[in-house]
């Protein structure tokens, strides 16, 4: 095999390995994670500005979530070309690294608008809790299903 094709072996057994790997995580993650908001006691005041909050960032958390889907299936439907393009997925990778940028900045934002409605108290748990590795993640300790 020439480099180029062990570099497009490479690719497509890692894209599919993760992709796969994400199906398993999905299929043995509970129905719904708690949110690190539940053990706050929230006033009511607290809960409807939270909801407001959530409202107003739905619609840009939903097209997030519709681009990199899309970004994903580009970067398989070319992988699993005959001749995938290198420059076409550097291109791909480039654009979801961009995604994540600002994935990442609407978070911080989201954060910083919880402090301003949060004790100190409350904004701490929140904050400890980021930095927690979440019990959802992860393979460690998940069996393989019998066949």
């Amino acid at each position: 095999m020439n480099s180029k094709s062990t570099f497009n072996s490479f690719l497509l057994v890692a894209l599919l390995v993760t992709m796969g790997a994400g199906g398993i995580q999905a299929r043995n993650r509970p129905t719904k994670a708690r949110s690190p908001l539940a053990n706050l006691e929230l006033t009511s005041e607290q809960k409807e500005s939270i909801r407001e909050i959530h409202k107003s960032r739905k619609s840009d958390r939903e097209t997030n979530v519709n681009q990199m889907i899309s970004l994903r299936e580009n970067i398989k439907t070319e992988l699993l070309k005959e001749n995938p393009s290198r420059e076409t997925l550097t291109r791909y990778s480039a654009e979801l690294g961009e995604l994540h940028k600002v994935i990442n900045q609407r978070r911080i934002g989201y954060l910083l608008e919880l402090k301003e409605i949060l004790t100190e108290e409350q904004f701490a748990q929140i904050a400890e809790s980021k930095q927690r590795p979440s019990q959802f993640r992860g393979h460690k300790g998940q069996r393989r299903r019998s066949e």
